[in-house]
């Protein structure tokens, strides 16, 4: 005998959208002409979040164009880029002070155990410092692959128009 499954029939159907629509809310988009699935070349929006670094525009196989919802880093302007490397060194700060308050407990435990300030200190250091920078560290990896994308492009269409 087959057993019901209630979570089944509770989930609701996906919604499909034209990829024209984006970035109206869609489970799934697909290309207005050939209706292939192109839901992975685009980047949904999480809250007031930065747009992500990433292809502006996203070429379907059979040729129509899509804004994708990323930017990358050289269509920022000088204002904006100036904004968001102040704000990645602010929130290293901050998450440095985080860190602070996590490491701290920790130089405690280790001292406990260790009966050594240095390695106490140590660990409270490195916890800190690893709190505070790696969400910068991950955040400056991001915009060094944009503009590696966008200025090698370049570099391979001028070689190409030659």
């Amino acid at each position: 005998m087959h057993s019901l499954n209630l979570l089944e029939l509770s989930k609701p159907e996906p919604v499909q959208l034209p990829a024209s629509r984006y970035p109206e809310w869609a489970d799934l988009y697909v290309c207005d002409h050939c209706g292939r699935n192109i839901t992975p070349h685009l980047r949904r929006l999480h809250g007031h979040s930065w747009p992500p670094y990433g292809p502006e525009r996203y070429v379907c196989r059979c040729g129509r164009l899509y804004r994708t919802g990323a930017m990358e880093w050289d269509s920022l302007g000088p204002d904006e880029k100036w904004r968001r490397i102040f704000d990645l060194c602010g929130l290293g700060l901050v998450l440095s002070g985080v860190g602070t308050l996590v490491g701290l407990p920790l130089g405690v435990g280790t001292y406990l155990i260790s009966h050594t300030a240095k390695s106490a200190l140590l660990v409270s250091v490195l916890v800190s410092i690893g709190c505070g920078f790696a969400l910068s560290v991950l955040e400056g990896i991001g915009i060094l692959r944009s503009i590696a994308r966008t200025r090698l492009a370049t570099l391979f269409q001028s070689e190409r128009a030659d």
